[in-house]
């Protein structure tokens, strides 16, 4: 008996690049992340805001730009303990 569970086909809050999306395509869409986040006010909902930069940092980190992942998520990681309950 194997005590492993199968993750094939469960999404849980967090999804990963889609590994079978073409690199142009993962640019393309972090093109479009990037105006979203760039759109997202400055004393809107930081919560939004954060939420955007994850999406940005998923992103490049499919497109190997770790470096610039980290900045990203950490900033958000910022937010979130800030407003955390």
């Amino acid at each position: 008996m194997n005590d492993q569970t199968s993750n094939t086909n469960t999404q849980g809050p967090i999804q990963a690049i889609d590994q079978t999306e073409s690199i142009q395509e993962v640019r393309d869409t972090l093109v479009k992340a990037r105006k979203h986040l760039k759109f997202t006010p400055d004393d809107g909902n930081p919560v939004d805001r954060a939420r955007a930069l994850l999406d940005v940092a998923e992103l490049q980190l499919g497109l190997g730009q770790g470096g610039d992942a980290w900045r990203h998520a950490r900033e958000a990681f910022s937010v979130f303990v800030d407003y955390e309950h």
